[in-house]
């Protein structure tokens, strides 16, 4: 679910580096083709990271960790290097480690052989979550479910804005 190949053509006879064997997210889209087509963008207020200096050759990685967030019976945040997947279960009790390097097919879950690279895997996935508007920390406290989080600052939306949007169907 989470590797998935991105196809990228650049126009013109200037190409990509070719094969790229490097961690990136969905969100790194948005900067990468905002790069391509060099328009200007509030870099800082952007998530994700351009993918530009991996296709240039300019960079052979953009970022040490990937999150995936799945959803089903038993939604997970996934926390994933080159070498290991952890799997994060809501309520934060159940947890899955899995060793790419020996075992791609993630058959064999060695969480309780590696309890100290879950520990760090684990604690990366908390700094992201503090990062998030409403961080999802019940996948590693199921307390944090329960705990009061700061209250999420109301947008006022301009008229303007409304018009269009209802002009665009998204609004009744």
């Amino acid at each position: 679910m989470i590797r998935i190949p991105l196809l990228i053509k650049f126009p013109g006879d200037k190409g990509p580096v070719g094969r790229v064997r490097a961690l990136t997210q969905t969100i790194d889209l948005l900067p990468t083709i905002l790069d391509l087509c060099q328009a200007p963008y509030p870099r800082e207020e952007v998530q994700g990271r351009s993918l530009l200096p991996l296709l240039t050759g300019e960079a052979d990685k953009i970022n040490d960790y990937i999150f995936a967030r799945t959803t089903g019976t038993l939604p997970a945040y996934v926390v994933h290097d080159l070498r290991w997947a952890l799997l994060l279960y809501e309520g934060g009790k159940l947890r899955a480690l899995y060793d790419l390097t020996a075992d791609p097919w993630q058959t064999r879950n060695v969480i309780e052989e590696q309890p100290e690279r879950a520990a760090e895997l684990i604690e990366v996935f908390r700094r992201f979550a503090l990062a998030q508007r409403n961080p999802p920390l019940h996948f590693v406290d199921a307390e944090a479910a329960t705990r009061d989080l700061p209250p999420v600052p109301e947008v006022r939306m301009s008229e303007e804005s409304r018009r269009e949007l209802k002009a665009l169907g998204y609004l009744d």
